[in-house]
């Protein structure tokens, strides 16, 4: 019985989508996974989004209402996959939450676990582990309301993601001193001991990777490092949303809890793939030590303490 009603509300849900592309012109892209993988490739998702025409310009000037879909396929217990439909419907939505298109009027989150399962030992199947995009023409006037999932870096032990507020202790937070921005269009004169932010290296949640909008300030960093040979750094990472800022945040895709550190050893080994000597560069972690912004009131605001900045150790 539990197996149909699962597919019968599956059966519901594809025929509300049948019914609401007659009223309105539809398109969609979906992506599926290896197992128990969640992360799109930054520059795969640019690529699909420009071949459909969804570039910035078409959302920023064209009144649309977006919904997206995380789903699973059978093997596993059900809240690890809950948590897995969960984080590739997240993977999405953060992009549309980062960008903020004027003509975005709606985004809806829809997680589906465990989406065609219709009997028990259910095996493995490529086509029912996928994210998906529907973007659908709206007649609405613009106000973007954006679906506000949870987005705390760390889990509670139950898996599920309800947002928990509890009380932050602040006593950790440590208060941040003046600091330069190096951004991809501008030089910088540096200093040793300059604490540098780098514009756009932003992160999505719960992960070490960055967003598709990190990719040129990547290459400045890089550039940077190339342009001056005497140049060592340290990068520190940092996560949002702690409600104790000392504890470090989970790495979904590691399953430590070393988030900070991960994002601050993804960009260490970027710049080293890249051809910058180990020696140069050092990295760690400050979990929500050191945000950017205190409190966080936003998604906005989570956005850009989830970041990694750098320390001129020597010019």
């Amino acid at each position: 019985m539990h197996y149909f009603l699962r597919s019968w509300r599956w059966a519901l849900l594809l025929f509300s989508l049948h019914a609401h592309a007659q009223q309105s012109a539809c398109d969609s892209l979906e992506w599926r996974f290896e197992v128990d993988q969640f992360a799109i490739d930054g520059d795969r998702l640019m690529a699909d989004f420009t071949d459909k025409g969804w570039t910035p310009e078409f959302f920023n000037s064209t009144a649309t209402e977006i919904t997206i879909y995380g789903t699973t396929d059978c093997p596993g217990s059900t809240p690890h996959n809950r948590k897995l439909a969960h984080s590739r419907a997240l993977y999405l939505l953060n992009y549309f939450d980062v960008t903020g298109f004027a003509g975005v009027d709606t985004v809806q989150l829809v997680e589906l676990p465990e989406r065609n399962c219709t009997a028990r030992h259910q095996g493995y199947r490529q086509s029912d582990r996928t994210s998906a995009l529907r973007v659908c023409l709206s007649s609405q006037p613009n106000s973007v309301q954006m679906n506000n999932a949870s987005r705390y870096e760390g889990s509670t032990e139950n898996g599920d993601f309800e947002r928990i507020d509890l009380p932050v202790d602040s006593s950790f937070i440590v208060a941040s001193g003046p600091k330069k921005t190096l951004e991809v269009s501008t030089t910088l004169e540096l200093s040793n001991g300059d604490e540098i932010i780098l514009e756009g290296l932003n992160f999505y949640p719960g992960s070490h990777h960055t967003l598709p909008e990190a990719k040129p300030i990547l290459k400045k960093l890089l550039e940077l490092l190339q342009q001056n040979k005497s140049l060592r750094i340290e990068v520190q990472g940092h996560v949002c949303c702690a409600a104790k800022p000392n504890q470090d945040g989970l790495d979904d895709e590691t399953g430590d809890f070393k988030l900070s550190w991960n994002r601050a050893q993804f960009v260490r080994d970027y710049l080293i793939q890249n051809g910058i000597e180990t020696e140069r560069v050092t990295y760690r972690g400050f979990a929500m030590t050191r945000p950017l912004v205190y409190p966080e009131n936003t998604i906005q605001d989570q956005i850009k303490n989830r970041r990694v900045e750098i320390l001129i150790l020597a010019k």
